[in-house]
């Protein structure tokens, strides 16, 4: 299932590399799939307090990663040998390792851009990178809840709360701004 979806991601950006880019941007920024992004953006219009809101929000799967790489040290400290971690801490820092660089690389290669200007600056907005960091870091989270909690509510409501914040931050679209459109007009 994660080859698939890494192919399903390839193909994606592929996909908006080269299908209807055109300079529908700011500052006349190349866009993948202008139609659809100009028409989406256009429905939807801006919404910055929610933009503000998950901007700051992408800091809790950071505070996730320092946590496990806390308990980490800790287990290092304590057993005073690498060897004696738990062999999931370790792969997990691992992977963290991983999606750090790819969240550093996709700041540094924008794919596709906003169709806006966030604090006078052209911005990436595909990848997402807070999209990248929840869904990267989240479901780990109740993986390892999941295998060190021996509670089965506590279980079941930290995989709760996580789908709901996963979903919050990648998944609802931004509400439509009737306020600003109306001025604009």
């Amino acid at each position: 299932m994660g080859i698939g979806f890494l192919f399903t991601f390839i193909l994606w950006t592929v996909l908006i590399l080269f299908v209807d880019v055109q300079a529908a941007g700011p500052n006349h920024s190349k866009v993948g799939f202008a139609t659809f992004n100009t028409w989406f953006h256009h429905l939807t219009a801006v919404n910055m307090t929610l933009y503000t809101v998950t901007d700051w929000l992408g800091l809790v799967p950071i505070a996730v990663c320092l946590f496990f790489g806390c308990l980490g040290l800790c287990q290092l400290i304590k057993r005073r040998s690498l060897f004696k971690v738990d062999a999931d801490i370790l792969l997990l820092g691992g992977y963290y390792i991983l999606v750090v660089f790819g969240y550093l690389f996709f700041e540094m290669v924008p794919i596709n851009y906003r169709p806006i200007l966030i604090d006078g600056f052209l911005e990436a907005s595909y990848p997402s990178s807070t999209t990248l960091l929840v869904l990267s870091v989240m479901p780990t989270l109740v993986f390892q809840i999941n295998r060190r909690c021996a509670h089965p509510m506590a279980k079941r409501i930290a995989m709760l709360l996580t789908i709901m914040f996963s979903a919050f931050m990648c998944a609802l679209p931004e509400k439509i701004d009737k306020k600003r459109r109306q001025k604009a007009e």
